[in-house]
């Protein structure tokens, strides 16, 4: 129903926002596509991987896994001081922090991660060294 495709997608461009919506589909939907065209859309194919001027996305941050957590009475600012008694990472360059009952997980800049994780896995925290690896 072309109705209900414009309206679930007309979200992007709300308030008088401009905004864009991308339609993902097969050779074998394109007969659905066709029935919902409207005069001010534009198909175009996704660039084939391995095509040159394609980098592949790579996130800012990454996860790093502590085994400690609330059982280990790890705090996030157990976690924080760790990391920021390195002087090469500053708070900044560390994200989001959760504590579970057993393990703890942080994000850290990408550009930082082998610094931090050279840090945790080499000084004690809360009295002990823990373990820490990528995810």
């Amino acid at each position: 129903d072309a109705d209900t495709h414009t309206h679930r997608i007309g979200r992007t461009g709300r308030a008088g926002e401009h905004g864009m919506a991308c339609t993902l589909f097969s050779e074998a939907e394109k007969h659905k596509l066709d029935m919902l065209c409207q005069p001010d859309m534009t198909l175009s194919a996704l660039p084939e991987a391995g095509q040159p001027n394609t980098k592949p996305l790579t996130a800012k941050m990454v996860t790093l896994q502590i085994d400690g957590g609330k059982k280990q009475k790890i705090r996030p600012g157990d976690i924080l001081g760790a990391l920021t008694a390195n002087p090469a990472i500053q708070g900044d360059n560390i994200g989001k922090i959760r504590i579970l009952p057993l393990a703890s997980f942080v994000a850290v800049q990408r550009e930082i991660a082998d610094a931090a994780l050279q840090t945790l896995t080499q000084q004690p925290m809360k009295g002990r060294m823990r373990r820490a690896r990528f995810l």
